[in-house]
Formats: structure tokens, sequence, C-alpha cells
């Protein structure tokens, strides 16, 4: 009656990441549009009078480095506190040994 789901144990690592692949893809766009709006508004900074588009000039590439930086990481200290965590968890052993493969490759029963 051993089967070879029964055989294998599956072991779930605490994983160190907070951040699942979405919200990493959303945060690496978010921070780049940020980081690249400032050549967009660079040569309108320049005709400026009132100076308030030179002043968000200077903002954009500090507020673009937390989005870039927990998306390169994989990891939000505001996740962290908040005990959120939209990534999977790490399954070890998803594959089995060899035997177990063709095993279920070839759908034959232990």
């Amino acid at each position: 009656m051993n089967t070879v789901t029964e055989k294998r144990k599956r072991i779930t690592i605490p994983n160190p990441y907070n951040i699942g692949f979405i919200d990493r893809s959303l945060r690496f766009i978010i921070g780049g549009v940020l980081l690249g709006s400032v050549f967009y508004l660079m040569p309108t900074a320049m005709i400026s009078i009132l100076g308030s588009e030179i002043m968000l000039m200077k903002l954009l590439p500090i507020v673009s480095i937390y989005p870039l930086l927990t998306a390169w990481m994989g990891w939000d200290p505001f996740y962290h506190l908040a005990s959120i965590n939209s990534s999977m968890p790490i399954k070890e052993d998803m594959c089995g040994d060899i035997v177990d493969q063709v095993k279920t490759a070839t759908h034959a029963k232990s």
C-alpha cells in the first residue's frame, strides 16, 4: 500500500521573501516609470517659472528607489510589519527521484 505520494514527504521551507511574482513585476514597472518620468519632465522643468516641476524632478528619483529596491530584494518591510505575504511557499523535493518520475510518467503503480 506504499504509493509514491505516501513514500515521499513534502516539506515546506520558510520563504524569506514576502513579495510575489506579480507584485514584484508591478513594482519594477512603477519604479521604472517614476524614474523614467524624470527624463520626460526635464525639458518642461527648464522652462518652468514657478519651480514646482523642478522640485518634482528632484523627488521622483527618491520616490522610485523604494519600489525598485523592494522588487529587487523581494522583501518589503511594510509587508513584514503587516504580516502580508504575496509569495508562494517553497516546496522541497517537488520532483522526487528518477524512479518516482518514471513511475509517474508511465502511470505505473508501485
